[in-house]
């Protein structure tokens, strides 16, 4: 609710700021641009451990120990700003404008650490999501020096995952996991050009991952191998970013 309010505002926002609009100007709007990125990230998930440790000597991890039916499904909602740079290249018929382009962004501080297991309660789950990457597609209108678009594309996510296990008995010990996910991209945006290379963008996008599991993996204190799997469902992040490029 609160990206797509700050998405309402921002394009009711330049809209207003915008100089008057004649029907029979045409503003280029092809051509390659690059520009920089900055925004906000709010990501959610379930988040459920699907298989204990499997190692005998590795069955002290986790919900319950070794009776997996005890373990608990988990919300967990990574929030952060972020940054990044963009390019694309646009084609532009009459007043239509469509075109490619690719996105990174950096979300290092995208963590979540609000979990402990149900026993001893000593064991902190920390999710990170470090790099996105997005690949798309997008067609709009050009009004003027205004350009309104829709996009669709698939985003890639690096997440990285580990349990810190503080005081286990007999053992303790920690486990990390990496994992790239992907996913489908839905957005809409809103294009203002200041003069003929300069580009003010405002976008709110939606992305969908498919479900994969991580493993984790680990030594204990003890020496003993860690090793467990986790699965995030309902992977799904909102994005509001807001770019400023340059046309070539």
């Amino acid at each position: 609710m609160i990206a797509h309010t700050i998405q309402k505002i921002v394009l009711i926002t330049l809209l207003a700021l915008s100089p008057t609009v004649f029907a029979d100007d045409k503003i280029n709007w092809a051509g390659l641009s690059v520009g920089i990125n900055t925004g906000i990230s709010n990501s959610s998930y379930n988040l459920k451990p699907i298989n204990n440790s499997l190692s005998t000597a590795a069955n002290v991890a986790d919900c319950g120990y070794v009776d997996i039916s005890r373990c608990t499904t988990w919300n967990q909602k990574p929030k952060t700003a972020v940054f990044g740079m963009d390019a694309s290249y646009d084609f532009q018929r009459n007043d239509y404008v469509y075109g490619l382009g690719i996105r990174y962004l950096n979300l290092a501080n995208a963590t979540a650490t609000n979990l402990s297991d149900i026993n001893v309660r000593d064991d902190n789950f920390n999710t990170k999501i470090e790099k996105n990457y997005q690949i798309t597609g997008r067609f709009g209108k050009a009004i003027g020096n205004n350009l309104i678009y829709i996009k669709a594309g698939i985003s890639f996510a690096d997440v990285k995952f580990d349990v810190i296990d503080e005081v286990d008995n007999p053992v303790s010990g920690n486990r990390y996991g990496s994992k790239w996910f992907h996913g489908g991209l839905v957005g809409l945006g809103l294009d203002h050009k200041f003069n003929d290379n300069l580009i003010f963008g405002a976008e709110f996008n939606h992305i969908s991952y498919a479900s994969e599991n991580i493993s984790a993996t680990g030594t204990s204190s003890a020496g003993l191998a860690l090793k467990d799997i986790y699965s995030p469902k309902n992977f799904h992040s909102e994005n509001v970013i807001f770019n400023l490029r340059y046309l070539f």
